[in-house]
Parts: structure tokens; C-alpha cells; sequence
């Protein structure tokens, strides 16, 4: 009889340990990893929704598949799928490499106001009825939990850079040359960069005949309706105001008024990216356009025929 009792024993804190892992450990288990960014909510949707684009902060492996397009995401052991995105959240299964553990995830973006959001990275995995399995599955979830955190702290480190989010980094600044010699015209086709420099050597010939001088660098904007005629506008700003002279006119801005400014280095096709890359940074952030946007002719394209290596700086008058 008395031999019997430390069997009886060690069954009674089995029994008491399976008791306490089922009372501990629930069958399904939901937790959730959240972080505050610094960015606007429609930005950081826009940027997250193309999955091809999560290299550039995912902390692991990144494998592209046969299309190029649906990534595969591998982070500490565990193989991240995303199954569905919606107007503010993204459905996320997770597995580990054997296959035992799963769980479906959500990374979820709530507005905290125009230049905040709040990330949550919810999941819900299920354990097991077997004991062992159900310790082994629990460990594994917490595990998931620990990842999230560090994955929300890399999201949050690289979009927490405007650069980062709209492909430029965009501040915003005041009105300074607030005088400008005006000349338009428009043209078939892109315009060259003779015809643009063409109507700048004009408003500099008539800026000349006003004994004006000029402030600071040529301006540049061109628009279109249809994609064949392109109304090309170009301003200087000067020291004083200017008389009109056939399409050459005096223009003001508002001195002290707010501006949105870019420094862009390429193309024309670099220059039109960067101008809605912007227009999405003022929409985003509800900002009013106030007048035209245009381009800061930094680098003379005639003197520099590398496009590669134009610098232009954009800007973009709001309220």
C-alpha cells in the first residue's frame, strides 16, 4: 500500500498539470501587437498595398514567385501569406515550417488623425486537445506574438520617413519669390527643351528692357488636356514688378504663403512621378491646392543633355 502512494502522486500532478494546461491554455487564442506612426493613413495603404514593395522593409526573407507578383514573406521560421487586402486592413495567414502551428492575422490601420496612424496586428490560432501539442502550439503563438512586435517597429521605422512613403521627401516651406516675369505658349507635342529655354531667353530679353533683375531660378509648368497640345508656362522671378509685352506678363504670389517642396533628380517622366507623388501628399493630408504647380529649373537642361542627372525642384502652392 505504501508503495502505491508515490504512484498515486505523480498521477495526481499529472492530472492536476493536464487540468491547469487546459484552464491556462484556451483552445483559441487571440492576442495583439499595436504601434503609433507618424504617417498619414491613406499614404501608408497606398504604399502597403503593393506587395511588391515589402522587401524594402521586411525584416526576412523576401522570395519572388514565378509571376513576380505575389511574394512570398519568411520571417524567424514562419511563412507569412497575405490572403486579402481591404479598404484598411490586411488578411494575413502565417505558418510555421512544419506545418503544425497556424494562424490568421490581420494587420489592421486606424486614423489617429491626418498625420497619425495606429497599426494592430491581431491573430487567432488555434492549440490542440492533446496536451503536449497544446504547449508546444502556445509557445509557438507567443513566439508569433514577439515577431509582430518587431515587424511593426520596422514598419514603423521606415514609414515614419515621408521619403519613404511618397517616394520623395516632401517639407513643407514659404513663398519667397513672390515677383515673376511670365511668358506662355503652346505646343504640339512634349515640348522640347529648346522651346522651353526659347520662352525663358524671352521673359530674360524683356526683364532686360524693364531694368529688372532676376532673383532667383526659371520656372517651369506644362499642362494637357489631351495628350497632343501642351500649354507650356515659364516664369522668372525678378526684383520688381514688370509692364506685359505680347504674351509676357507680371504675375505675383503670395509672399509667405505655404509651398510643398520636392528636390527630384531625373527626367521629365522622374519630374511627372514626382508632381502626383505630391498632389497624393496634399489630397492625403487635405491640403488645398492654391495655384499652379511648377518645376524649379536647378540644372539647365540645355548645358546638361543627361537627363540622370537633372535636379528640379517642384513646388506646390497650399492652404
Amino acid at each position: 500500500m505504501k508503495k502505491s502512494l508515490p504512484v498515486l502522486g505523480i498521477f495526481s500532478i499529472v492530472i492536476l498539470a493536464f487540468i491547469f494546461i487546459y484552464l491556462l491554455i484556451p483552445n483559441i487564442v487571440t492576442t495583439s501587437r499595436d504601434t503609433d506612426v507618424r504617417v498619414n493613413q491613406q499614404g501608408l495603404f497606398r504604399s502597403l498595398v503593393q506587395e511588391t514593395q515589402w522587401g524594402k522593409w521586411w525584416p526576412g526573407t523576401v522570395l519572388e514567385t514565378a509571376n513576380g507578383i505575389k511574394p512570398r514573406f519568411f520571417y524567424h521560421g514562419f511563412e507569412y501569406s497575405i490572403t486579402e487586402k481591404k479598404i484598411s486592413s490586411f488578411l494575413i495567414d502565417v505558418r510555421d515550417s512544419s506545418g503544425d502551428f497556424s494562424a490568421k492575422t490581420s494587420l489592421n490601420l486606424f486614423p489617429l488623425n491626418p498625420d497619425s496612424v495606429k497599426m494592430e496586428w491581431a491573430k487567432s490560432s488555434v492549440t490542440s486537445y492533446n496536451p503536449v501539442k497544446r504547449v508546444a502550439l502556445f509557445r509557438q503563438s507567443k513566439k508569433l506574438d514577439n515577431d509582430f512586435a518587431k515587424i511593426l517597429a520596422e514598419i514603423h521605422a521606415y514609414f515614419s520617413k515621408t521619403e519613404n512613403v511618397y517616394g520623395y521627401r516632401i517639407h513643407e516651406d514659404l513663398v519667397t519669390d513672390s515677383l515673376l516675369a511670365y511668358n506662355f505658349a503652346t505646343v504640339t507635342n512634349y515640348p522640347t527643351n529648346q522651346f522651353i529655354y526659347g520662352l525663358l531667353d524671352e521673359v530674360k530679353a524683356h526683364i532686360d528692357r524693364e531694368s529688372a533683375q532676376v532673383t532667383g531660378i526659371p520656372m517651369l509648368n506644362i499642362s494637357t488636356t489631351d495628350s497632343i497640345h501642351f500649354l507650356t508656362r515659364v516664369a522668372i522671378p525678378v526684383n520688381k514688378r514688370v509692364s506685359p509685352s505680347g504674351n509676357i506678363a507680371y504675375k505675383w504670389m503670395m509672399g509667405g504663403g505655404k509651398i510643398l517642396v520636392a528636390d527630384v533628380t531625373g527626367g521629365p517622366a522622374t519630374v511627372n512621378d514626382a508632381l502626383q507623388k505630391i498632389k497624393n501628399y496634399a489630397d492625403d493630408h487635405q491640403r488645398v491646392a492654391m495655384a499652379i504647380p511648377f518645376q524649379s529649373l536647378v540644372t539647365n537642361r540645355l548645358e546638361v543633355t543627361d537627363t540622370a542627372k537633372w535636379v528640379t525642384r517642384i513646388f506646390y502652392p497650399v492652404k
